[in-house]
């Protein structure tokens, strides 16, 4: 494991003295095997480091500025064959360039930015989806559908029928 501080444009690179020089050549900058020491770095020169963060440029993935991970298209092509290409919430086929990934649980309600709390969705429904949990977005598509539906149907005796089937498919 070989981890650099970057900021995505700069790296840091640690000079002779102990001082801290920016590049923009990540083969120029520091490279620390410790986690503890890059982050003592990064501590210790806060003016110097700010907006600073850690990069390890042999893993799967990195943390961003906001603190997400970016996952490499290794474990994109993982998760897009694991569910055979299709949309988590809508079934649609994707093409592999289609897909976003989207946390299961959003990071905003406490959700882990980990492989196992992420599935592929197409750009439209991960959008629709935001950050609410799969519950809730099922709960809100049931009740526009139904409230859709209803104001569609001009036969009333045939919508009290149609909505009591629905309803028990859907408890």
């Amino acid at each position: 494991m070989a981890i650099v501080i970057t900021n995505g444009e700069y790296y840091i690179q640690n000079t002779k003295n102990g001082k801290v020089k920016k590049t923009k050549d990540i083969n120029e900058a520091t490279q620390f095997y410790n986690v503890n020491k890059a982050m003592r770095k990064i501590l210790g020169k806060p003016a110097q480091c700010k907006g600073y963060y850690l990069f390890d440029t042999e893993d799967t993935y990195v943390k961003k500025k906001n603190n997400r991970k970016h996952y490499s298209q290794d474990v994109r092509k993982l998760l897009y064959d694991k569910v055979k290409g299709k949309c988590a919430i809508c079934g649609k086929q994707l093409l592999f360039s289609e897909i976003t990934l989207d946390h299961i649980i959003p990071l905003n309600q406490n959700g882990e930015d980990e492989v196992e709390n992420l599935q592929i969705c197409c750009y439209q429904c991960n959008q629709m989806k935001g950050s609410i949990l799969p519950v809730d977005l099922f709960q809100k598509v049931t009740e526009i559908f139904m409230y859709q539906t209803e104001k569609k149907t001009t036969h009333s005796l045939k919508w009290k029928i149609v909505h009591r089937l629905l309803q028990s498919c859907i408890k």
